[in-house]
Formats: structure tokens, C-alpha cells, sequence
């Protein structure tokens, strides 16, 4: 899943006014202060208990693109969509994959049929009860065309789907039926992505446009309902009390601080007003690392640039790739952890055999040898006809808000001179910067990936040619070719050999420059408790306590 984003310096007001939390009370989701919910400032909006309960805010994204199941991308609006919407898995206090919406599951003989049993106490937050009917909407909807969205592709091992009919079905209210193409080891983790979250059809055709922006049609059946979306503030959530195991959310009111800059998010923290910021301004890390605030955790994730491949010729795209000095984003920009990326499936993912995918498949170039890798790239420009950059247009790189990623732009711009590329930086706000990275509305690209589930195909199958993901504008037949095959088979070893053949043709066109395997770095307050951090880069706060 991507990269969450960042936005720009709020004023302290509206700051303060985007901080202030809901006091607790009875009644439903509403809007603004109906049902006897007026707003009132609480006593630490961080991590404080309002007139009627415990309320906490947090930040964990900027304003998100969207917040409908089947059209975010955003690993970090993924926190949001996770507390409206429950799928048939999640994630145990241990990380672990677990029953959801499903009490349980049984797998056929041959790994290739699901049958999902709905628990009969699972409610939507308007009380009705969640239906295997409203999978099985949502999953076709999913990868209809007219729904346009870009996270289709990852349930294609289901049987239909390239025939644009799901081999999925509900013969009652309690059962949900799938049928794959193959045996999938992933597939119950891959349940647990907000892509196949069940929707209410009524809802959403209610306002097919626009249905998530209001509590009225935003129904949901995670632990917290929608109460209020301020664009580009906040967005309220209070309790779901019929979610199927409300008696354990401990958290009356969940307020998502839609926080910009990370200088203001870092204050507010500070100041209480937060318990929990996923922005963090570069210049003060060195500071935070000492205190028991800070959390830097390793992820199954890769931090890398992106080419529009139709704008940027091949020997541009090795050239740019081998000039970046790795070594030097981790110790001087990142400073967080990361490791030196060589390559697109991170380490810690398993092969065939249990050993790592990353070690067996090993790295295209020499993530230590700078030196080398930059004369490298002078001679693939001058092999090219482009002797120190000569003959080349300036190109513009785009980024998104937040600290990190200006300093990145700003180290990669000074190591693209040497070779004598130009580059001009463009940073755009999050919404508008993940439209025109989609749209291939842009030349060279701040990009990266969490993986959805532990399983090579997840960092690999979103360059296939039809995958809604596939922002850099790749084509390559051979390479569908195999990943069609890894979908299709239930030998494990006869996938990972597939896999890292397609990781081969994708490193050999150089669609992507790895930069460094991410960490997830964050500020927690020591009074925040049980909040389960998931490997793919999102929080669940259906078990998150405040601890007085």
C-alpha cells in the first residue's frame, strides 16, 4: 500500500480549533453538535477524559483522498478506513491474522474454496445487521469498472476475474463463498485489506460520489462510527456501540487530527493536545530518540522513486537510479533505522523454502559502492548519446509535503547534478499529489510501498499493465505473463521462482529506483496503551486504552 502523506504549517489557531474533542454522550453517529453532542474542550484532547468518557486524538495522515474501502491507496488513511470498516479477518493483539466479520472460515481440500461464516452478532453502526450479501456487493462493486478502483487487482486470484465475474457467492445471510483460481498462502491476510470491506449498497448509491463525507451515509461496521468530517481539520469518530465486540473498545471518542505539518503536529504533542503523531519534523529526531516517546519499527516496506516510464527514457531511469547515494538518505535524512535498498521486495519476506526472499534474490547493484555506481551512471549517459546530462530536457520531481520527503528531494536533486541531470522539485499537497502520480501527470516521483500482506506478488503485481497502481505507465507482457502464472498455480516453490524472474524484468527496465527499506517511525504517549501496530503500517485502536 503507499506512503502516507503530508501537508503544510497550520496556523496555531486552527490548530487549536482543529483539537478541540467531542464530549461524550449518548444517541448515534450525527453531525456537528446534534444528539447532544456539542463540541467542548476536554481535558488533554491527547489523552484525556471528556464529560462522558475517554476521548483521544490522534494524527496519523493528512486530509485523505478518500475513505471509501474500495478507493483509498493510502497506507496512512488505511488507520481511518480500519476504524470505520471491518473486514472477514484482521489483526490479534499479537499481530497475528484472526477472525473479523467471519467467526470463522473452512478451506476445501484443494486450498482453492473459502467459505466465511458472517457472525450473527455483526452490526452496521446504524444497527442493521452486516450480510454476506454486503461482501458480496462490495467485492463485485470492487472490481467493477465503473467503480474505477485502483485496488481491484488485488483480490484477481479470486476464479472470474478476468472475466469481470467473480466466482463469489452468498446462499444465505451467514455464508460468503469464495472461489480462487489457485491456492493463495496469503489469501485469509489479504482479507484483512480494506479493499474487500463489506459496503451498505444503499449507502453508497445513496451518494455513489460522495457517500463516506457524511455520517448520515457513511455506515460502517468497525469499532468507532463516523460523526464528523472537517476537510482539511479533523475527522470525528465516537463508538460504535453495535460493533460485534464493543464491550472491548475502551475509547468513547477517536478524533483523527488531519494535521499538516509536522512542526505544529510535534507542538501539539508536546502540548498534550495529541497522544498519538505519525509526523515528525527531521531536524528534531536526534532529540526524540531519547525519550520514551519515540517508536522507530521496522516494516515490510520499500521507500523508492518513481519514473513515468513514457517521459523518462531507460538509460535516464539507470543513470538517475545508480547516482543516489543510499548510504547517505539513511544516516543523514532518514536517521531512523533504514537499510539501503537494492532492490523492490524488502527483506524479512519469506521464499519457498523459509530463507529470505530479499537474501536468495540478492540486490541489482551495489548499495555500498557510491562511488562505483556514479561512474557507472556517467557512462550509461554517455553510452546513452547524453555525455554529462548533454541533450537532456530538466525534469521535475514531485513530492508531497513533510520534511523527510523535501530533504530527500533536495539530497536527490544535488546527486542527479553530478551526473548532470537537472531537476526541478515540485511539492504538491497529498490529495492533489496522489491524483497526478495516478494520472502519470508528472515526469519523476516520490513513491514507495508497504506491502499488503507478507508475500512477495504484493510488491510485484501492481506493475502489471491493467493494475490500478501501476503509476509509472509500464508495460511489459512477459512480465503479466508470469505474474498471471504465479496466480495460477498452488506450487509454492514453482511462485517464488516466478516471482523473482518478474522482479528481474522490472529492475532490468528500471521502472523504480529502490532508495531504502522504511521504518515506522511515530510519537506515542507512555499514557496511550493497546494500540496494535499492524506489520503493513497502520493502527488499530478497537483495543487502545488511556492509562491515568
Amino acid at each position: 500500500m503507499k506512503f502516507g502523506g503530508l501537508l503544510r504549517k497550520n496556523a496555531a489557531a486552527a490548530l487549536s480549533a482543529c483539537l478541540v474533542l467531542a464530549a461524550c454522550g449518548g444517541g448515534g453517529a450525527s453531525s456537528g453538535g446534534a444528539g447532544g453532542r456539542g463540541e467542548t474542550p476536554s481535558r488533554g484532547a491527547g489523552a484525556g477524559a471528556s464529560a462522558g468518557g475517554v476521548s483521544v486524538a490522534v494524527q496519523t495522515c493528512a486530509n485523505p483522498e478518500s475513505i471509501d474501502p474500495a478507493i483509498n491507496t493510502a497506507a496512512d488513511a488505511s488507520t481511518v478506513v480500519d476504524a470505520l470498516f471491518q473486514g472477514l479477518m484482521t489483526f490479534g493483539e499479537d499481530k497475528s491474522v484472526v477472525p473479523g466479520t467471519a467467526q470463522s472460515y473452512d478451506l476445501s481440500e484443494d486450498g482453492r474454496t473459502y467459505t466465511f461464516h458472517i457472525r450473527p452478532e455483526a452490526k452496521w453502526s446504524d444497527g442493521k445487521p452486516v450480510t454476506a450479501g454486503d461482501f458480496l456487493y462490495a467485492w463485485n462493486r470492487l472490481v467493477a469498472p465503473e467503480t474505477g478502483a485502483p485496488y481491484a487487482s488485488i483480490i484477481d486470484i479470486v476464479d472470474g476475474f478476468d472475466e469481470g465475474k467473480l466466482n463469489i457467492s452468498a446462499p444465505d445471510d451467514a455464508t460468503f463463498i469464495v472461489k480462487l483460481k489457485a491456492p493463495a498462502p496469503y489469501f485469509a491476510e489479504l482479507c484483512t485489506h480494506n479493499a474487500t470491506f463489506p459496503v451498505r449498497q444503499d449507502c453508497v448509491e445513496s451518494n455513489p460520489e460522495g457517500w463516506t463525507l457524511s455520517p448520515e451515509t457513511c455506515v460502517g461496521n468497525g469499532p468507532f462510527a463516523l460523526k464528523e468530517w472537517r476537510q482539511q481539520g479533523y475527522i470525528q469518530t465516537e463508538k460504535n456501540p453495535y460493533y460485534w465486540a464493543a464491550d472491548g473498545v475502551k475509547i468513547d471518542d477517536l478524533r483523527f487530527a488531519l494535521m499538516a505539518d509536522d512542526n505544529a503536529a510535534l507542538a501539539a504533542f508536546r502540548q498534550g493536545e495529541l497522544s498519538f503523531i505519525k509526523s515528525v519534523p527531521m531536524d528534531e529526531l536526534d532529540a526524540l530518540k531519547s525519550t520514551p516517546e519515540y517508536h522507530g519499527d521496522p516494516l515490510l516496506g520499500n521507500y523508492y522513486v518513481t519514473f513515468n516510464t513514457q517521459k523518462i527514457p531507460m538509460p535516464v531511469r539507470k543513470a538517475l537510479t545508480l547516482a543516489i547515494d543510499r548510504e547517505y538518505l539513511v544516516e543523514q535524512v532518514g536517521k531512523t533505522g533504514q537499510r539501503p535498498a537494492g532492490a523492490i521486495v524488502p527483506p524479512e519476506v519469506k521464499d519457498a523454502d523459509g530463507s529470505d526472499f530479499r537474501e536468495k534474490g540478492g540486490d541489482y547493484f551495489d548499495v555500498k559502492d557510491y562511488a562505483g555506481n556514479l561512474e557507472l551512471a556517467k557512462k550509461t549517459l554517455e553510452d546513452a548519446g547524453y555525455k554529462d546530462g548533454a541533450g537532456l530536457p530538466e525534469y521535475t520531481f514531485t513530492y508531497n509535503e513533510g520534511t523527510m520527503y523535501e530533504q530527500t528531494a533536495l539530497a536527490l536533486q544535488d546527486m542527479w547534478a553530478k551526473i548532470g541531470v537537472k531537476v526541478t522539485l515540485q511539492q504538491q499537497d497529498w490529495a492533489t499529489f496522489l491524483g497526478a502520480r495516478r494520472a502519470g501527470d508528472y515526469e519523476i516521483a516520490r513513491s514507495g510501498w508497504y506491502n499488503d500482506f507478507s508475500d512477495p506478488v504484493t510488491c510485484l503485481d501492481i506493475f502489471c499493465t491493467d493494475n490500478g497502481n501501476n503509476d509509472w505507465q509500464w508495460s511489459n507482457p512477459e512480465f503479466d505473463k508470469l505474474i498471471a502464472q504465479v496466480k495460477s498455480t498452488g506450487d509454492n516453490a514453482e511462485r517464488m521462482r516466478l516471482l523473482h524472474q518478474a522482479e528481474d524484468l522490472v529492475m532490468a527496465d528500471w521502472c523504480v529506483a529502490p532508495m531504502f527499506y522504511y521504518t515506522d517511525l511515530y510519537l506515542q504517549s507512555e499514557k496511550l496503551k493497546g494500540v496494535t501496530m499492524v506489520p503493513l503500517s497502520y493502527r488499530l485502536f478497537d483495543r487502545a486504552y488511556i492509562e491515568e
